[in-house]
């Protein structure tokens, strides 16, 4: 429960500190004392707006702190699905936001600097705020059914995740089939355009290195008649040598001195390395060829490797490894028409799993409204509606053609039907109910959903099958702000009445100016203003019996408070004692 509310310079406040109780907490005031400015603080520090303006005339920054007793459940909840670890079982968790004039804010999580989203995201299922803004989501159809799921408990979560899941995967799939149609002519296109690019460069036939070698190849070509001439002078030259001559004449002197012989081995040895060098100059020259037929040849080949080069790559190996890029593209755009069959019957699939599913919601969620129909209905004949009918219409989601849709919700739109007389048509509540009637409207689907979370968690054996704490009001601490909009007498009796049954399951926090649902609370607080040299400033007191019985007598008669309506006030408090069970 919300323990503490501590406020410092914002708008009107200089610094309130705020303790409050279980059960039915009711703050009271004059008309502008600031009743508004505490809950608009309080909204801050769950996760709402900020504004400079919220910042005390001459302040750097306001300050709004809130301390929680959590229960078990909610200590559990804020460690596992949110990571803050409590380790002393007594341990409140503080959530706070300091507004700085410049425009910053701050938001923290028991001191620790989190980001506004965490901050809402924890807030939610801590409190519950009720004020002009859940009035007006009663109104709009498209909050209803989420309302509705909401009422229907724990049991119809595993389907809605299925639904969502399965109907992603259907957008997903219609989107490719729907993109592919479209750009059908385009694939074909592209398809052609990869195929040429393909073929042209595999009709080459490239071969690594294939340029350099080609170039050398046309060196040799353009230089052929003279590489021919030069070869067949050297071999001329070495056939023709005077060395038969020396090596003769060294013979001839080898036996007279070993020196003399050494030099005739080693001109023998110089002749045979001469025939073998002949031979292989022949062999060359006779390989050398200069046809002009061949020239062209190879310059039309490092022309096309030139042309393919400027078009695919600096390279024959870019050429290749960019022909080996477009393969497998290539490959899916020759097979397109089976992947349109193949997206097509996906799309079947999934869209029969969709019927089957959002038929499974449709009467997951007919039952329950059957349910929400007949209890809203006990609920606002509680409240004083004693003629009233509440219903909840289920039809098909259709497009303009009048074809069933689909979305991640299933298939069905929900709106809620209200008659508040004997005979009256139902019609949607956005055209039937008043300002008073939404705000008792809105307290009865507190009440009824009080009922449903009380009724599954019954049921609920085990802390894996606990109830979802996410829905339209399980959070621990509920806020009220204009509950008792256009309403006033016995009315106002019995929204206190309702009120107060609601607070033996939840810490509540009424701002009210009706006496009779001031009576109900267990606490009451006053707020008022002040003024000192620097200006006005807002207070806020807790009440004992006795002040609170001359505030209820203020509420009952205005400034003119006299014994009678002291008299009529402390019967009041008295016989607003209700019973909580």
């Amino acid at each position: 429960m919300l323990s503490h509310i501590y406020i410092r310079n914002f708008a009107i406040i200089r610094e309130m500190d705020l303790d409050l109780k279980e059960g039915l907490n009711i703050i009271t005031g004059e008309t502008g004392t600031g009743k508004s400015v505490v809950i608009s603080a309080v909204s801050t520090a769950l996760g709402g707006r900020g504004s400079t303006s919220y910042v005390a005339d001459g302040c750097d920054k306001a300050v709004v702190q809130l301390v929680f007793s959590l229960s078990d459940r909610e200590r559990a909840l804020i460690t596992s699905d949110f990571g803050y670890m409590l380790e002393d079982p007594d341990e409140d968790l503080i959530l706070s936001r300091d507004f700085y004039a410049s425009g910053k804010s701050i938001a923290r999580v028991n001191g620790r600097i989190v980001t506004l989203a965490a901050l809402s995201e924890i807030a939610a299922q801590l409190v519950d705020v009720h004020g002009q803004y859940d009035n007006q989501k009663l109104l709009h159809s498209a909050s209803h059914l989420g309302i509705l799921d909401r009422f229907a408990g724990p049991a119809i979560l595993p389907l809605r995740e299925k639904m969502a899941l399965t109907y992603e995967k259907y957008r997903s799939v219609r989107h490719s089939l729907t993109k592919l149609r479209k750009d059908h002519s385009e694939y074909l296109r592209r398809r052609d355009f990869l195929r040429y690019e393909y073929d042209e460069i595999t009709a080459a036939e490239l071969r690594e290195d294939e340029d350099a070698e080609l170039k050398q190849r046309l060196t040799l070509l353009q230089n052929g008649e003279k590489i021919y001439r030069t070869l067949e002078e050297a071999y001329d030259i070495l056939y023709a040598g005077p060395l038969d001559h020396c090596a003769s004449l060294l013979s001839g002197i080898s036996g007279y001195d070993e020196s003399y012989a050494s030099f005739s081995e080693a001109v023998q040895s110089c002749m045979y390395t001469l025939q073998d060098i002949c031979g292989e100059l022949r062999k060359a020259r006779d390989q050398v060829t200069f046809s002009p037929g061949e020239i062209d040849e190879v310059m039309e080949r490092l022309d096309l490797i030139e042309k393919l080069s400027r078009k695919y790559g600096g390279s024959i190996s870019d050429i290749l490894a960019y022909r080996d890029s477009i393969s497998d593209e290539l490959s899916r755009l020759e097979n397109i028409d089976d992947e349109e069959n193949d997206l097509e019957r996906k799309l079947g699939e999934l869209s029969s799993q969709l019927d089957a599913l959002s038929a499974a919601l449709t009467d997951m969620r007919r039952r329950a409204g059957e349910e929400m129909s007949l209890e809203m209905t006990r609920q606002l004949k509680e409240l004083n509606f004693r003629n009233a009918v509440f219903s909840v219409r289920i039809t098909p989601s259709v497009n303009a053609e009048g074809r069933k849709i689909y979305s991640s919700d299933g298939s069905d739109a929900v709106e809620f039907l209200f008659s508040a007389n004997r005979g009256a048509e139902l019609r949607p509540l956005a055209d039937v109910a008043s300002g008073g009637e939404i705000s008792r409207i809105s307290l009865a689907f507190k009440c009824l959903t009080r009922s449903a979370v009380l009724s599954s968690e019954k049921q609920a054996e085990s802390e894996a099958d606990r109830p979802e704490t996410s829905g339209f009001l399980t959070a621990g601490t509920m806020i009220f702000d204009e509950i008792d909009t256009g309403i006033s007498g016995i009315t106002a009796s019995i929204v206190g009445k309702k009120m107060s049954e609601l607070s033996a399951h939840h810490q509540i926090l009424c701002i009210t100016h009706l006496p009779q649902i001031a009576a109900a609370g267990d606490h009451q607080y006053l707020i008022s203003k002040d003024e000192d040299g620097s200006g006005n400033y807002t207070t806020i007191t807790p009440l004992s019996r006795e002040k609170r019985i001359e505030e209820i007598a203020r509420l009952l008669g205005g400034t003119n408070v006299t014994p009678t309506t002291l008299a009529s006030a402390a019967e009041l408090l008295q016989s607003s004692a209700y019973r909580k069970d």
